[in-house]
């Protein structure tokens, strides 16, 4: 009785439906266990990770039927789709379905387990699959994860395995937008006998099928004939497809090839980072150059690969892709699916020009070409630091010399104390144009010359420490006009001052004569040559900066100490001389020990610009400084000279009298 009504049900719901939907396909989905015998139609899962398994014989899952419009009508072009886990999952195949419109092939339309197609048609849906999800998700796509050639493979010798032994010497094409494939069928026998040249290559681009884009590109393999079995039926798959990695640099774990290691290093190009050392040499960079050939034969009478290894060399030949002066040194390689890596082991370049590379190879895989590339490194910023450099320091080498000159026309540089003032003009000259020497320009980039820098940073240091040391000659100056310093009479010769003044900084130079400067920059190359002091290095060279620096706060402590209790007149010029001296070399000390420490922060901390600015702009203020000190502001200078002036003019209105005497 329950099961009458049931039926009385179902088949009232069923009409009902017939009748709201006529020529609309319903969707009844249930939740159900499928058997590995039914009898409808089915394909896989569209989106099957490839690492799911297919140890179980039935699939747990989602069952989706689409019907016709009468529900008791064939169930023909039904679809099954299960949605499995890795547990769980049947090995899902693409059997062949009736040709139907259908939405774009993408991502969802991949099957990754083990495909198998019977047609043209499902190997080209699979393909394009393949290629559109590469377009609308690279992301998804990485040769260590997911072996797309392997997988195109697959689809074109279970083609291939359809095609009949009558049928030898049959080929199908599969041409999407970016991938080409040629599927086929030879006899050993026949092909040694007809061909007359060395090798069969592959794919035939004399197929209608190939257009001339395609035949354009030219990359193909060359089978030698003496490496064909005798006899027998080989069928075989070859395509061309884009490069998965999409132009992107390779890294290091996808080379594994013996010269990816960095080379030896001199040692000032190695530099410490922490507990790591570390070189400036670098790997080049290096990416696929060509598009991916994957090549598979079978020898079909035995069910045998032929992989290699071969005596007579397999000949790929592969297009470049950038046809340019950055790319370099091409290296044929094919994908070792044991390291997940490119590997050019039994590969080797037979030829190569500007256009094409011709490599040679014992076994068939998937083969590309690797090039190394000279990067274009943006050198905006490395630009920018040079101008700004040359431009602020041309207005401090001016400065330098106007002050030079300036005293030595007015004749000022008897005076001992313009004597010494222009021994620092001279140092700080000196320094500076050492320093732009050392300069970048645009034909190495702007990075700093390392051979040059070798000759530049022991005469930069040199020279600063030498202007520090005519600073502290400069307070003991002015502190023996205040108090006798050697003796009574208080005679200090000029000698003494040179003297001092030249020897201490040889004598702290000459101790750094056998240190190897490091000038290179961390973490990459400066611009300029100084000193890149890291750890232990920075009191080594410190250290003399510190005890030049001591010595002259002392000094003008002394100075300060005797215009503070000074008994005499206290308007005395002498008083006035040193205490305004005392303030600017003060000053002008700072500026010089800033210059140190940025100079070396910029070196240590190459890729922070802002240091590289403020050292150049404590650089510039030397020679300004200078300049407004020792020559615009100088009191004693222009006094001296409006002296000589006045007393020039007195002579010239100077009057004799003349007496006569017979």
């Amino acid at each position: 009785m329950w099961r009458f009504i049931f039926l009385f049900l179902f088949l009232r719901e069923a009409e009902k439906v017939y009748s709201a939907a006529e020529n609309r396909t319903t969707t009844i989905v249930t939740e159900s266990t499928v058997i590995s015998n039914t009898t409808a139609s089915a394909s896989a899962s569209a989106d099957v990770p490839p690492s799911a398994s297919s140890e179980s014989t039935a699939v747990s899952g989602t069952v989706t039927l689409e019907m016709s419009t009468s529900i008791f009508g064939n169930i023909s072009g039904n679809n099954i789709q299960p949605s499995a886990t890795a547990d769980s999952q049947q090995t899902s195949q693409t059997v062949n379905a009736p040709a139907t419109a259908a939405p774009k092939l993408g991502c969802m339309n991949v099957n990754w387990n083990n495909p198998v197609c019977q047609d043209p048609k499902c190997v080209k849906d699979q393909m394009m699959a393949v290629s559109n999800c590469m377009k609308d998700k690279p992301e998804n796509f990485s040769f260590p994860n997911m072996d797309v050639p392997e997988h195109v493979m697959d689809l074109g010798m279970s083609l291939a395995k359809t095609i009949k032994a009558n049928d030898v010497n049959k080929t199908e094409v599969i041409i999407t937008d970016n991938m080409a494939m040629e599927v086929g069928l030879f006899n050993c026998g026949e092909k040694k006998n007809s061909t007359e040249k060395p090798a069969l290559i592959f794919p035939s681009y004399s197929h209608p099928e190939f257009t001339d884009k395609w035949k354009a590109m030219g990359d193909s393999v060359a089978f030698p004939l003496e490496e064909l079995p005798l006899s027998g039926d080989v069928m075989y798959s070859v395509a061309i497809l884009p490069d998965v990695m999409g132009g992107s640099y390779l890294d290091k774990d996808m080379m594994a090839w013996q010269d990816n290691h960095i080379p030896g290093s001199a040692m000032s190009e190695l530099y410490v980072i922490g507990d790591k050392l570390m070189t400036r040499k670098k790997v080049p960079k290096r990416r696929i150059n060509s598009n991916l050939l994957s090549a598979k034969f079978l020898h079909k009478d035995k069910s045998r690969m032929l992989r290699g290894p071969m005596t007579k060399p397999v000949l790929i030949t592969l297009q470049h892709l950038h046809i340019t002066e950055d790319h370099f040194d091409p290296k044929c390689v094919y994908w070792n699916r044991s390291l997940k890596a490119w590997s050019n082991d039994g590969c080797k370049v037979g030829k190569t020009s500007k256009s094409e590379t011709v490599c040679e190879c014992t076994h068939f895989s998937t083969f590309a070409l690797v090039m190394s590339v000279n990067e274009k490194v943006d050198d905006a910023d490395r630009k920018m630091v040079v101008t700004v450099a040359t431009v602020l320091g041309s207005f401090s080498l001016l400065a330098l010399l106007i002050c030079a000159i300036v005293a030595i026309v007015i004749n000022y540089h008897q005076r001992d104390n313009m004597r010494i003032a222009l021994n620092i003009d001279v140092s700080l000259l000196l320094s500076q144009l050492v320093f732009f020497i050392g300069l970048s320009t645009g034909h190495n980039s702007y990075f700093a010359n390392p051979k040059t820098c070798d000759v530049v940073n022991p005469f930069v240091h040199f020279f600063e420490l030498a202007a520090l040391s005519w600073l502290l000659m400069e307070a003991m100056y002015y502190y023996s006009t205040l108090k006798p310093l050697f003796n009574e009479k208080n005679t200090v010769p000029i000698v003494f001052y040179f003297a001092v003044g030249w020897g201490v900084p040889v004598a702290f130079a000459s101790a750094c004569a056998d240190f190897a400067y490091p000038h290179f920059g961390v973490p990459g190359r400066s611009e300029f040559c100084w000193m890149s002091i890291r750890g232990g290095e920075a009191w080594f060279f410190g250290t003399q900066v510190l005890i030049l620096l001591v010595l002259n706060l002392a000094a003008r402590a002394f100075i300060a100490k005797e215009i503070a209790y000074w008994e005499d007149d206290p308007d005395d010029i002498r008083i006035e001389q040193a205490r305004g001296r005392m303030m600017t070399s003060l000053v002008l000390m700072m500026v010089i020990v800033m210059t140190w420490l940025f100079g070396i922060l910029a070196m240590n901390n190459t890729d922070k610009k802002i240091f590289h600015y403020v050292f150049i702009v404590f650089y510039t203020f030397q020679g300004l400084l200078v300049l407004l000190f020792y020559c615009v502001r100088n009191q004693e200078m222009w006094d001296f000279h409006k002296g000589k002036k006045d007393e020039e003019e007195r002579e010239k209105k100077k009057t004799y009298d003349f007496v006569y005497h017979p």
